[in-house]
């Protein structure tokens, strides 16, 4: 994360370009985020259970989790998970990917050294509203969430409810242009799964 972050500063500018920054917008992305938690979270863990029953859902993580339950294994664990996963995979998929798909086929062209990791130059409603129809709106979102789908495959059947999650983050970012809501909504249901996961297993640890 260290790494490429400090690359893509050294490359685009201050971290406030890299992330798409916005202090004055800050508020108004974490109501799209509780919003889209809302609406999405539900839908994506009623699918996912059902799912479980063709296919149980297998992770790493989990499996660490359930074979060295202690202190140390939770913190590495959510240490991955919760804050490494969201901050690498946003910053891969949404920032790099669909950022690049942007700029090099729809985007502006305004300012390409942002467009590549800064999304969607205009993020006004009225931009957002005129080009949310249209295929080369969805097309870069939809890429990268097939991809981010993609890298979670031997999850049982996983990727299947992750593609649209990874829909509600591309739109999140092309929304905002900014990265920082992705990497919270991310971070958020990680926290959520990671919660579930150690509460399951320390109460097996006590029966």
């Amino acid at each position: 994360v260290v790494a490429t972050v400090g690359f893509s500063v050294w490359r685009y500018g201050p971290v406030s370009k890299f992330f798409g920054v916005r202090p004055a917008d800050f508020r108004q992305q974490l109501l799209l985020v509780a919003s889209a938690f809302a609406m999405v979270v539900p839908a994506l863990l009623i699918m996912q259970f059902f799912l479980s029953l063709i296919d149980p859902y297998e992770h790493s993580t989990l499996s660490d989790l359930q074979q060295r339950f202690s202190l140390p294994t939770i913190l590495v664990n959510w240490l991955g998970a919760v804050i490494a996963a969201p901050l690498c995979e946003e910053i891969l998929f949404r920032g790099y990917l669909q950022g690049w798909l942007q700029r090099i086929n729809f985007g502006s062209r305004e300012n390409p050294a942002v467009e590549l990791v800064g999304g969607w130059s205009e993020s006004s409603v009225e931009n957002t509203t005129r080009k949310l129809s249209q295929f080369e709106w969805w097309f870069p979102i939809a890429v990268s969430s097939a991809f981010f789908a993609a890298v979670h495959i031997g999850q049982g059947l996983a990727p299947i409810p992750l593609f649209f999650f990874g829909l509600a983050l591309g739109f999140i970012y092309r929304y905002t242009g900014s990265i920082v809501p992705c990497i919270i909504f991310h971070f958020l249901l990680n926290a959520m799964s990671m919660s579930k996961a150690t509460l399951d297993t320390a109460l097996d640890s006590i029966q």
